[in-house]
């Protein structure tokens, strides 16, 4: 079922034509929270986090959407499991917005402190302590992939400390995990090459974990060939839209302008920095999922 979207959701919108559509902007955020669920169930947690930034960092004047917090909510999740910290929101991204949605999202950043220092010991006690929150959130299931992505977490970092670890110690070191749970883990995360190990036994049944880091120079080039790839793309974008759009001399004249007063100016157009946004509390049931 969550397939069937893919095709229209991995097609870019760079315009639209609003003299043929009746959109709003709710209509906009809508589409891209949505979208990021699908995106989510598919493990495609890049493609979730670009939609998530979309609504967060819609620009605002008076009232903060409900729909912006609960993206923010799931951005925080799904920066964790796809990449073990949190992504920095774009620089375009209303200050006021941001600090809004943090503080409707206090029990989701204390989990991103445990991340930072591969606590699992406090991760189990937020996500024990805050559990009717992210049920009401309906956030259990996504708060049991952070804890998979904490523990794989553990894992990498203990590839920097030994050549080779007995499993049994290895399930003590990473701690609430059975030898056999490990070795799950890891099989699974060798196959999908997130480290390069092997597990071998010993005369005496002992089973032993063998890290290899020859691989990481390979994994570093394709990220780059990658990263290159992706800005080679967007440029290629914006060039067509500078044609398309025909920016006009006003519109780079006011850019340059905000741009000129500092890395906020932009975004301090459409939000005064002073500014209390409100939450959308009539509209906030309707988006905690």
């Amino acid at each position: 079922m969550y397939t069937y979207p893919l095709q229209l959701l991995d097609y870019d919108i760079e315009t639209i034509d609003t003299t043929k559509n009746d959109l709003d902007i709710q209509s906009v955020l809508e589409y891209y929270f949505y979208g990021s669920m699908v995106y989510i169930a598919n493990k495609n947690f890049v493609r979730a986090l670009d939609f998530l930034s979309i609504v967060i960092s819609a620009p605002t004047q008076k009232l903060l959407s409900a729909i912006q917090i609960a993206a923010y909510k799931k951005y925080v999740l799904v920066c964790l499991i796809g990449e073990g910290q949190m992504r920095p929101l774009p620089k375009y991204t209303a200050s006021t917005v941001e600090k809004v949605c943090k503080s409707q999202a206090v029990v989701y950043l204390q989990l991103v402190d445990a991340f930072k220092d591969t606590n699992i010991r406090m991760f189990q006690d937020i996500a024990s302590r805050s559990s009717t929150i992210f049920e009401n959130d309906k956030h259990i299931g996504l708060i049991k992939q952070c804890f998979q992505s904490l523990l794989r977490k553990k894992i990498k970092e203990l590839t920097k400390v030994y050549i080779t670890v007995g499993l049994n110690e290895m399930a003590k070191k990473i701690e609430n995990i059975s030898p056999k749970e490990l070795e799950l883990i890891l099989i699974e995360m060798i196959n999908q090459k997130q480290i390069s190990a092997s597990i071998s036994i010993t005369e005496q049944l002992t089973k032993m974990v063998h890290f290899n880091d020859d691989d990481e120079e390979e994994e570093r080039q394709s990220k780059l060939e990658e990263s290159i790839l992706n800005l080679s793309t967007i440029n290629n974008r914006i060039s067509y839209m500078d044609k398309l759009e025909g920016l006009n001399r006003d519109f780079q004249t006011k850019y340059m302008t905000l741009s000129s007063t500092g890395p906020g100016g932009i975004s301090e157009h459409f939000v005064d920095e002073e500014m209390e946004l409100p939450v959308d509390e009539e509209a906030k049931s309707s988006f905690a999922v």
